[in-house]
């Protein structure tokens, strides 16, 4: 499994996206995972240790759930983040199973150890917007924080 600080951790990004590549997008750095979570809809991030790797066994349900939903890529987006390598992650560092969590609208509406399918799947239903306009993005702390930070932006 190559390591953040190895040239190879490129190519196994890369890898892993052309593996899923409508539904996974990695995520490389804490100014990315802002900008992510500053956005409407589910994210469903899931945090893995650079020792370990993602979890390719949610794969399956993910591709599922897109061909039979069909939803807006905005409303739904799964994210692979490696702890190492985001500041608000580092805490999940050195964890040997992976952590999916679900934010919606820049909020942490639910949690999952470990690659446990059935309840993964719940969460998903039970949080993605019928659009990602549901969401009121002026109730989005990132959006918020972002906002902010540059005066004079709008929507």
């Amino acid at each position: 499994m190559p390591t953040a600080n190895d040239p190879m951790y490129y190519t196994f990004t890369k890898q892993l996206v052309d593996v899923a590549p409508c539904i996974l997008f990695p995520i490389n750095s804490t100014e990315d995972y802002h900008k992510l979570l500053a956005k409407q809809g589910l994210k469903l991030v899931e945090v893995y240790s650079e020792g370990w790797g993602p979890c390719y066994s949610i794969l399956p349900t993910l591709k599922r759930i897109k061909i039979e939903r069909d939803p807006d890529p905005a409303a739904f987006q799964y994210n692979v983040c490696m702890a190492e390598k985001i500041e608000d992650l580092e805490k999940h560092a050195g964890l040997s199973k992976p952590l999916f969590l679900f934010y919606r609208n820049g909020k942490l509406v639910d949690t999952v150890e470990g690659p446990n399918t059935p309840a993964i799947e719940r969460a998903i239903y039970a949080n993605t917007p019928v659009n990602p306009e549901a969401d009121d993005i002026e109730e989005n702390p990132f959006y918020l924080a972002n906002k902010k930070s540059r005066p004079g932006t709008t929507k």
